[in-house]
C-alpha cells in the first residue's frame, strides 16, 4: 500500500470576518494499491477553436479506477467526467486556473429521472464509475492564443 498526504486548507480573507475550513498543518492520508496514472497536456486554443483532449480513459497506465483523482490546470478548462454505459452519463465542471480539483473516489451519477442523482430518501443509490475525463481549453483566444496546461493525477 502506498498513501497520499491531501492537505485541505482553504482560507476566506473577508474585511473583519475570516473563515478557514480544513488543515495545512494536519494532512488527510488517503492509502492506494500503488498504481499512479500521472500526464500533463498543452491543450491550444487559437482563435476560438476550443480544443480538448481525453486525459484518461479506463486502463490508461493500468489504471482501471481510482481511490483519489487530482486535477491542476494553469488556465480556465471544462472538464468532463463520463461513463461508458448504455445511458452514456456525464458531468461537466468548470475549473478555474491554479485551483485544484480533488475527488475522492471513481464513481459518478447522473440525474436520469425525477428522484435526481442521489435517489429519494430511505433508498441506496448506486453511482457507475468514471470511464473517461475529458479536458476543454474553454479560454477566449479570439485575439490571441491561449494555451492550457491541464495536469491529471489518479491514485489506484
Amino acid at each position: 500500500m502506498s498513501t497520499v498526504n491531501v492537505y485541505s486548507a482553504l482560507e476566506a480573507l473577508m474585511d473583519s470576518n475570516p473563515r478557514q475550513m480544513g488543515s495545512r498543518s494536519t494532512p488527510v492520508a488517503v492509502s492506494f494499491a500503488g498504481l499512479v496514472f500521472d500526464v500533463t497536456y498543452a491543450i491550444l486554443n487559437n482563435a476560438d477553436n476550443y480544443n480538448s483532449q481525453v486525459l484518461w480513459t479506463t486502463g490508461d497506465g493500468g489504471v482501471t479506477s481510482f481511490d483519489l483523482m487530482a486535477i491542476l490546470c494553469d488556465a480556465d478548462v471544462l472538464v468532463e467526467f463520463r461513463n461508458d454505459n448504455a445511458t452514456d452519463q456525464f458531468c461537466a465542471l468548470h475549473l478555474e486556473a491554479d485551483v485544484p480539483l480533488l475527488l475522492g473516489a471513481t464513481s459518478m451519477g447522473a440525474n436520469d429521472d425525477a428522484t435526481g442523482v442521489i435517489g429519494a430518501d430511505g433508498s441506496a443509490t448506486t453511482l457507475d464509475a468514471i470511464d473517461n475525463i475529458t479536458a476543454k481549453n474553454n479560454a477566449d483566444g479570439s485575439s490571441t492564443a491561449v494555451t492550457a496546461t491541464v495536469r491529471l493525477m489518479l491514485f489506484d
